[in-house]
């Protein structure tokens, strides 16, 4: 299955590159923001409203996506997917990883820039990091009720990357 698969059906958000993702990050004061940190649903919404802006700046006029419709579509399919108790809020390192697991581009620029978030400074992956990226990245298939196919499980992170 793709990933683009399991996006709200219609959502252009495979038509930004990570590249776009990244700046939009840095436009809204995410890029060097505390992955632990928290996201208000405001603040995330301008994050993506950022996104898809960007990506209408890049299309001919006859391509053009309506950015609120697409806002709207991915906004609540983060907030469902993350925020099932409706607190109003999402992790930075979440929205990060999701964004860059959904968008286009090469895939070794994606994977560059998940990996700069999972790494510590002197460019090691923190086995924590990346276990909370599997955990997070799946709940993607479970909010379009493929759980069973690609629940998380704790042996996950075990698996990859067995610990000394």
């Amino acid at each position: 299955m793709l990933l683009r698969d399991i996006t709200p059906h219609g959502n252009p958000v495979h038509l930004v590159d990570i590249w776009n993702v990244i700046e939009a990050f840095r436009e809204n004061g995410l890029h060097g923001a505390d992955a632990a940190g928290d996201l208000s649903v405001a603040r995330l919404e301008a994050a993506i409203s950022t996104v898809f802006y960007q990506l209408n700046k890049r299309l001919p006029t006859t391509h053009q996506v309506t950015v609120e419709h697409s806002v709207s579509l991915l906004l609540n399919f983060l907030l469902a997917a993350y925020d099932p108790d409706g607190l109003g809020k999402i992790s930075v390192f979440v929205v990060k990883m999701a964004l860059a697991t959904f968008c286009g581009g090469k895939y070794l620029d994606k994977l560059k820039y998940i990996f700069s978030q999972m790494s510590d400074s002197a460019g090691v992956l923190a086995y924590s990091q990346f276990a909370q990226f599997l955990r997070e990245v799946l709940k993607l298939p479970m909010a379009v009720f493929e759980g069973p196919s690609f629940a998380y499980s704790e042996q996950a992170a075990r698996t990859c990357f067995p610990q000394q």
